[in-house]
């Protein structure tokens, strides 16, 4: 059985990150993806990460 991985939201994200809402939901429109991956999900309206993806924002 695969585990399923602990999601970060926007929130968190944004805790860990030294910039502001506005220029992260900038930087996720403007570069979807890095390297051929999705630097993040949608779930309905919500931005959700997973820990590789908050990696390759830092």
């Amino acid at each position: 059985m695969t585990a399923i991985p602990e999601l970060l939201t926007m929130k968190d994200v944004l805790a860990r990150l030294p910039v502001g809402r506005t220029r992260l939901l900038h930087h996720l429109k403007t570069v979807p993806s890095y390297e051929g991956t999705p630097t993040h999900g949608r779930w309905g309206s919500k931005y959700i990460f997973t820990e590789q993806q908050y990696e390759a924002l830092k």
